[in-house]
């Protein structure tokens, strides 16, 4: 269980000025919950710490709950709670100290970045500063026990390339090229983008349906990434981009149209 509720009378409305005086939290369970919120007060070597509950909107739920450290994946304290944010207000820079290591939790999701000195070898939990400069996160606490393995760069980079290797050679088979079956592997992995730029080649050297089929779904599934990220406009270029190797795509001349309309509406 991720925490125990109590109900609590709702906080003023504080405006931004409220808001500076408090951490921004998105809080993910181990068994997959979200909690969003803010606390007064963390300290990692306690057991747990309270949090006053909003949604994703930023309103008020008006109860406060009790996090337990042994329950969560890890603390994200975030720019925004939607994802949306203005880029230019945040400066994202390397730790001083940081050690740089890749991350790779329990339920599969890897985050490379920067401990905050070398601290996570040792503690329950640790700081950690992502590495990507657009992320929604400014950092996390990690919870060390739902964390599978903690790599530097080096070994990640080696365990990439034994894992593509082993898969090229465990799927090898006559007619298939190298490079479809590295499209293959990164579209597994559910890294659509990669997977297109190894589709795109192997298609400069044999145009077959069955590699346009690829290049479809991979690229559908790119606009279906943008949707969730709400950039509808990129979603839709992807779409019609489908629909270029193939006109009557159902799901892509279904999404097509929601995208336009959506869109229509926007800018009205």
């Amino acid at each position: 269980m991720l925490y125990n509720s109590s109900s609590r009378p709702k906080p003023e409305e504080g405006g931004d000025a409220g808001e500076r005086r408090r951490q921004k939290l998105v809080v993910r369970s181990r068994d997959g919950k979200v909690a969003f919120g803010f606390t007064l007060s963390l300290n990692k070597s306690a057991e747990g710490f309270h949090m006053e509950l909003v949604d994703k909107h930023n309103q008020s739920l008006g109860k406060s709950v009790y996090v337990q450290f042994k329950d969560i994946k890890a603390v994200f304290y975030v720019k925004s709670f939607d994802g949306r944010f203005d880029p230019d207000k945040y400066d994202h820079s390397k730790p001083d100290n940081g050690v740089p290591l890749v991350l790779i939790f329990e339920d599969g999701e890897i985050a490379k970045g920067y401990s905050l000195g070398p601290g996570y070898a040792r503690e329950p939990r640790f700081f950690f500063t992502p590495e990507e400069s657009d992320s929604n996160n400014l950092g996390m606490l990690v919870e060390r026990a739902a964390v599978a393995q903690i790599l530097s760069p080096e070994e990640y980079k080696k365990l990439q390339h034994d894992e593509v290797e082993t898969y090229v050679s465990q799927h090898a088979k006559p007619g298939t090229s190298r490079e479809e079956l590295l499209g293959d592997f990164q579209f597994g992995k559910h890294e659509y983008l990669q997977a297109l730029r190894h589709y795109r080649e192997v298609r400069e050297k044999e145009d077959s349906a069955h590699i346009r089929k690829k290049l479809c779904t991979a690229k559908y599934n790119v606009a279906v990434c943008h949707i969730r990220q709400r950039d509808y406009q990129r979603a839709l270029r992807y779409m019609e981009l489908v629909l270029e190797l193939d006109p009557t795509h159902e799901q892509a001349l279904r999404k097509v149209d929601q995208l336009r309309e959506h869109l229509a509406k926007r800018h009205r």
